[in-house]
């Protein structure tokens, strides 16, 4: 049985048809494969911001911060390697559309410009997001840590105003003596 598709050769064309129906398959799926790309890593950060909310808790009880430290770092290590593969099935499905549109059409709408930047604006998001993917994962190595005995940094302990001496007046010292009436024990009825 003979392919509804025929490649290319010098004694045969292609059905226009069947070019248009490829090269919309050809978009269809590197547009796929693009919007899953960034998709991933949305979805992980936010699943590793639940994660954290647990693990970074000094009310929580430690066996649930080392818990959900490792499900942190397991979550991010996998969304980094999907990220990953995204990337390179999204970066193949565009060569394989630019090499079609070039066969077929004589050149290529959807290539990659090279746009001139200066700076941060000079490197490729796909690089930053990721090694930041990356070491996202990796703080769920620091509730473990800590958890462990190891202190990363000193302990702070938050300040709280300090209450009058008992039996003193809540007036400052240096206040005159006359301003410390006394407020009455009732209210009037009206």
């Amino acid at each position: 049985m003979k392919s509804p598709v025929q490649l290319k050769t010098p004694e045969t064309q292609l059905d226009p048809n069947h070019i248009l129906a490829l090269h919309n398959a050809l978009i269809t799926r590197r547009s796929t494969l693009d919007n899953l790309l960034w998709q991933a890593p949305v979805l992980s950060l936010t699943a590793q911001a639940f994660l954290f909310t647990i693990a970074f808790d000094n009310d929580v009880k430690p066996l649930y911060r080392v818990a959900s430290g490792l499900i942190e770092i397991v979550v991010g290590l996998l969304s980094w390697q999907l990220f990953l593969r995204h990337e390179a099935g999204e970066r193949k499905a565009s060569i394989d559309l630019e090499a079609f549109e070039n066969s077929h059409f004589g050149g290529t709408v959807h290539y990659r410009p090279i746009l001139p930047a200066r700076g941060v604006g000079r490197v490729r998001s796909r690089k930053i997001w990721t090694w930041c993917l990356f070491f996202v994962s990796l703080a769920g190595l620091i509730p473990i840590l800590e958890c462990s005995g190891l202190h990363l940094w000193p302990e702070t302990t938050a300040e709280t105003p300090s209450s009058p001496p008992t039996g003193g007046s809540a007036i400052a010292p240096d206040a005159p003596a006359d301003t410390a009436a006394t407020a009455p024990t009732t209210l009037p009825d009206r």
